[in-house]
């Protein structure tokens, strides 16, 4: 039997073909239902997944972008590492030379005081020498004045004796030779460049401080005889005047400030005062 283009087959009964058809039908609303159903739970799969491909896309060009980043970081660090293991490759090859250069000087500065060293040993030993023939000569002089010492004892002895000095005469005469024996190591100290000066051993020498290692302009006259029997006075008058010779003075003008000479003034008038005081 033909209906509407299709062709149905017929069963000889027709009540079972109905009820046939009638579970077709439900079971394609069955199955259309459930497509339906699929189709929604596919739909709803497909949203987060296509969620999750962006994600990943984005997540992938950021990767993309970072890693380049990262590239480009990773260059200017290699670029500028590289820029400063250069310049201390050249700093260390500039020391290198320098110290290269200072060893060589090192050396010749050695060698130059090796040579001095051989030229300062003769220098040394005429030093060694020369503080030798110091402390020879400083013997000699304290013997030498040991014995002008003596000498000048036996000739104060001559001299009293041939004065024939007695009394106050005599003590006058040993108060002068006193002065003169202080004067006289004044004068030792002063022509040996020693650094204590004995002024202090008596009034003479202390008043003629400044006469004798001073600024003043100090002259000595010398008086001896020609008579053999006033040979040694001569003789100790002479070796005297030559050290009194090699004494060298400093002459210059004292300059006194007005303050300076007022204070004198002031001091010499109450000297004055005091002696007028004194005096009544």
């Amino acid at each position: 039997m033909e209906k509407s283009g299709k062709f149905v087959a017929v069963d000889p009964c027709p009540g079972a073909l109905l009820v046939t058809l009638g579970d077709i039908a439900v079971v394609l609303g069955k199955t259309q239902d459930e497509l339906k159903a699929r189709s929604a739970e596919l739909h709803a799969v497909e949203e987060p997944k296509r969620k999750l491909t962006s994600e990943k896309a984005s997540l992938q060009e950021r990767i993309t972008r970072l890693e380049r980043k990262n590239a480009d970081e990773i260059a200017v660090i290699e670029g500028s590492f590289e820029k400063e293991r250069k310049a201390l490759k050249l700093r260390i090859l500039e020391l290198e030379m320098k110290l290269e250069e200072v060893t060589k000087d090192l050396a010749v500065v050695q060698s130059a005081l090796g040579a001095k060293d051989t030229e300062l040993s003769p220098l040394q030993n005429n030093l060694r020498e020369l503080e030798d023939l110091r402390e020879t000569k400083e013997d000699i002089d304290r013997k030498n004045e040991q014995t002008a010492a003596i000498l000048e004892l036996k000739t104060l002895r001559c001299k009293s004796e041939k004065s024939g000095s007695s009394g106050g005469q005599l003590k006058e005469a040993q108060s002068i030779n006193k002065s003169l024996s202080a004067l006289r190591d004044v004068i030792g100290a002063l022509s040996s460049s020693n650094q204590h000066i004995p002024y202090r051993n008596h009034k003479l020498t202390m008043l003629m401080s400044d006469s004798l290692g001073g600024n003043a302009k100090t002259l000595m006259f010398v008086n001896i005889s020609q008579a053999e029997s006033n040979l040694d006075e001569t003789y100790n008058s002479l070796m005297y005047a030559s050290r009194v010779r090699s004494i060298v003075n400093d002459p210059n003008k004292n300059i006194s400030s007005k303050e300076v000479a007022r204070l004198k003034r002031l001091v010499a008038y109450w000297k004055e005062q005091a002696g007028q005081r004194g005096d009544d």
